[in-house]
Protein backbone atom coordinates (compact mmCIF):
# COMPACT_ATOMS: atom_id res chain seq x y z
CA UNK A 1 0.00 0.00 0.00
CA UNK A 2 1.44 3.43 -0.63
CA UNK A 3 2.60 5.45 1.83
CA UNK A 4 -0.20 8.10 3.42
CA UNK A 5 -3.01 5.72 2.29
CA UNK A 6 -4.22 5.50 5.06
CA UNK A 7 -4.28 9.50 6.14
CA UNK A 8 -8.14 10.60 4.90
CA UNK A 9 -9.48 7.67 6.88
CA UNK A 10 -7.87 9.08 9.84
CA UNK A 11 -8.86 12.55 9.26
CA UNK A 12 -12.27 11.03 9.35
CA UNK A 13 -11.42 8.95 12.59
CA UNK A 14 -10.03 12.17 13.91
CA UNK A 15 -12.93 14.65 13.28
CA UNK A 16 -15.68 11.87 14.17
CA UNK A 17 -13.75 11.36 17.26
CA UNK A 18 -13.76 15.86 17.46
CA UNK A 19 -17.91 15.06 17.16
CA UNK A 20 -18.27 12.97 20.33
CA UNK A 21 -16.14 15.55 22.30
CA UNK A 22 -18.11 18.20 21.23
CA UNK A 23 -21.49 20.03 23.13
CA UNK A 24 -23.41 18.63 20.89
CA UNK A 25 -23.26 14.98 22.38
CA UNK A 26 -21.59 16.28 25.84
CA UNK A 27 -22.98 15.78 29.12
CA UNK A 28 -20.85 18.87 29.93
CA UNK A 29 -23.90 21.14 30.55
CA UNK A 30 -24.40 24.27 28.11
CA UNK A 31 -26.78 27.03 28.88
CA UNK A 32 -29.16 29.45 27.26
CA UNK A 33 -31.06 32.54 28.70
CA UNK A 34 -33.68 33.90 26.84
CA UNK A 35 -34.63 37.76 28.54
CA UNK A 36 -38.56 37.70 28.52
CA UNK A 37 -39.85 41.58 27.27
CA UNK A 38 -42.64 43.21 25.18
CA UNK A 39 -40.65 45.05 23.08
CA UNK A 40 -39.49 41.71 21.90
CA UNK A 41 -43.05 40.50 20.93
CA UNK A 42 -44.44 40.58 17.22
CA UNK A 43 -45.68 43.42 16.99
CA UNK A 44 -44.46 44.70 20.10
CA UNK A 45 -46.76 44.74 23.32
CA UNK A 46 -46.65 47.15 25.95
CA UNK A 47 -46.73 45.74 29.57
CA UNK A 48 -45.01 45.69 32.57
CA UNK A 49 -44.30 42.06 32.63
CA UNK A 50 -40.75 40.43 32.42
CA UNK A 51 -39.60 37.41 32.58
CA UNK A 52 -36.22 34.96 32.76
CA UNK A 53 -35.96 31.54 30.73
CA UNK A 54 -33.18 29.57 31.26
CA UNK A 55 -32.66 25.95 29.67
CA UNK A 56 -29.66 24.14 31.01
CA UNK A 57 -28.48 21.25 28.08
CA UNK A 58 -26.28 18.57 28.89
CA UNK A 59 -26.03 15.21 27.06
CA UNK A 60 -29.40 14.23 26.32
CA UNK A 61 -31.51 16.21 28.50
CA UNK A 62 -32.69 20.06 28.09
CA UNK A 63 -34.11 21.27 31.65
CA UNK A 64 -35.50 24.75 31.82
CA UNK A 65 -37.10 27.18 33.98
CA UNK A 66 -39.06 30.34 33.19
CA UNK A 67 -39.60 33.34 35.92
CA UNK A 68 -42.22 35.78 35.30
CA UNK A 69 -43.54 38.81 37.34
CA UNK A 70 -45.60 41.84 36.28
CA UNK A 71 -49.07 40.39 34.38
CA UNK A 72 -52.04 42.63 34.41
CA UNK A 73 -53.87 39.79 33.60
CA UNK A 74 -53.77 36.03 33.62
CA UNK A 75 -50.96 34.02 32.50
CA UNK A 76 -52.65 31.25 30.23
CA UNK A 77 -49.63 29.64 28.08
CA UNK A 78 -46.27 29.57 27.04
CA UNK A 79 -43.99 27.82 24.81
CA UNK A 80 -41.01 27.19 22.93
CA UNK A 81 -40.89 28.57 19.75
CA UNK A 82 -38.69 28.04 16.31
CA UNK A 83 -37.90 31.22 14.92
CA UNK A 84 -35.51 34.04 14.81
CA UNK A 85 -35.97 37.90 15.95
CA UNK A 86 -39.10 39.52 14.42
CA UNK A 87 -40.09 36.04 13.11
CA UNK A 88 -43.78 34.12 14.19
CA UNK A 89 -43.03 30.92 14.21
CA UNK A 90 -44.76 28.01 14.98
CA UNK A 91 -45.01 25.65 18.88
CA UNK A 92 -42.23 23.18 19.03
CA UNK A 93 -42.43 22.46 23.35
CA UNK A 94 -45.13 23.77 25.32
CA UNK A 95 -45.25 24.86 28.78
CA UNK A 96 -47.37 23.63 31.55
CA UNK A 97 -47.80 27.06 33.67
CA UNK A 98 -47.64 26.70 37.20
CA UNK A 99 -48.07 30.08 38.94
CA UNK A 100 -48.97 33.61 37.35
CA UNK A 101 -45.98 35.32 39.26
CA UNK A 102 -42.11 33.86 40.45
CA UNK A 103 -41.40 30.13 38.50
CA UNK A 104 -43.86 29.84 36.15
CA UNK A 105 -42.98 27.12 34.47
CA UNK A 106 -40.47 24.25 34.75
CA UNK A 107 -39.52 20.61 32.58
CA UNK A 108 -37.87 18.65 30.55
CA UNK A 109 -36.97 17.66 27.52
CA UNK A 110 -35.70 14.26 26.08
CA UNK A 111 -33.41 15.32 23.05
CA UNK A 112 -32.55 11.86 22.49
CA UNK A 113 -36.78 11.36 21.23
CA UNK A 114 -38.44 12.88 18.52
CA UNK A 115 -40.37 16.57 19.65
CA UNK A 116 -43.57 16.72 18.37
CA UNK A 117 -46.00 18.97 18.87
CA UNK A 118 -49.38 19.22 17.00
CA UNK A 119 -48.13 18.60 12.64
CA UNK A 120 -44.05 19.96 13.77
CA UNK A 121 -41.66 17.45 14.45
CA UNK A 122 -38.01 18.06 14.88
CA UNK A 123 -35.17 16.03 16.41
CA UNK A 124 -33.28 16.57 19.72
CA UNK A 125 -30.52 17.58 17.77
CA UNK A 126 -32.46 20.04 15.54
CA UNK A 127 -33.65 21.69 18.82
CA UNK A 128 -29.85 21.93 20.16
CA UNK A 129 -29.10 23.82 16.97
CA UNK A 130 -32.02 26.02 17.03
CA UNK A 131 -31.05 26.57 20.26
CA UNK A 132 -27.19 27.28 19.63
CA UNK A 133 -28.03 29.69 16.29
CA UNK A 134 -30.67 31.96 18.06
CA UNK A 135 -33.59 30.25 15.90
CA UNK A 136 -35.80 29.90 18.63
CA UNK A 137 -37.39 31.87 21.15
CA UNK A 138 -39.45 31.56 24.73
CA UNK A 139 -43.08 33.37 24.07
CA UNK A 140 -45.55 33.87 26.77
CA UNK A 141 -49.21 34.32 26.42
CA UNK A 142 -51.43 36.46 28.60
CA UNK A 143 -55.02 37.14 28.77
CA UNK A 144 -54.11 40.89 27.53
CA UNK A 145 -52.34 39.58 25.02
CA UNK A 146 -53.02 36.17 23.51
CA UNK A 147 -51.07 36.46 20.99
CA UNK A 148 -48.05 36.79 23.37
CA UNK A 149 -47.39 39.46 26.19
CA UNK A 150 -43.32 38.79 26.69
CA UNK A 151 -40.79 37.16 24.33
CA UNK A 152 -36.99 36.72 24.31
CA UNK A 153 -34.54 34.43 21.92
CA UNK A 154 -32.61 31.78 23.59
CA UNK A 155 -29.03 32.50 23.38
CA UNK A 156 -25.94 31.01 24.65
CA UNK A 157 -24.84 32.50 28.02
Amino acid sequence: MARGAHAPRAIVLLFLGACAGSDAVSSTPVVYVAQLRGVNEVPVVGTSATGTATVTVAGASARYTVTASGFATTLNVGHIHIGGPGVIGPVIVPFTIVAQTGTVATGSIDLAAPITFNTITISGDSLRSLFESGQAYVNLHSAAAPGGEIRGQILRK
